[in-house]
């Protein structure tokens, strides 16, 4: 009976550890111009990141970066070459018109690419563990015209 008791406790206790790394998570808001902008760019990321930012005349990455290396990349403008991820060891895994999914054949880590015109998002260096998560942020990303008044 003991026994049982000790497992149920610990079958409880790591279930909790396990969906409050999934539930952990910051909803961000960007603002992108981009034509027949403005627009808003919302999706959750999974919290733990330092997030970094490079600006160019055209547009802008807000990189959020993780303790593991993983990062998820949001690149807002123009004058950039699509795909962006376009490295030789980046193995296709499957494609859609908008979306790109698969692994580095150098370091068995996953990448995703996603593109909607105004705005791009991707991931890379993602373990199998985390891949799932990476994926809902991903699903979850929303762009919404901002409408204005005249």
């Amino acid at each position: 009976m003991n026994n049982i008791i000790v497992f149920l406790i610990a079958f409880i206790f790591s279930t909790n550890v396990f969906c409050q790394g999934i539930t952990k998570s910051d909803t961000i808001n960007f603002f992108c111009g981009g034509y027949n902008g403005p627009y808003s760019l919302k999706t959750v990321v999974p919290k733990g990141y330092q997030l970094s930012e490079w600006r160019y005349t055209e547009g802008y990455f807000k990189t959020f970066t993780y303790s593991d290396s993983s990062i998820i990349t949001i690149h807002c403008g123009s004058s950039i070459k699509i795909p962006i991820l376009n490295d030789k060891a980046l193995k296709i895994i499957s494609k859609t018109e908008k979306s790109r999914k698969g692994i580095d054949k150098i370091n068995g880590k996953y990448w995703r690419e996603d593109n909607f015109g105004v705005a791009n998002i991707y991931y890379k260096y993602v373990s199998n563990d985390h891949l799932y998560q990476y994926d809902l942020t991903f699903d979850s990303f929303k762009i919404v015209r901002i409408e204005q008044s005249d």
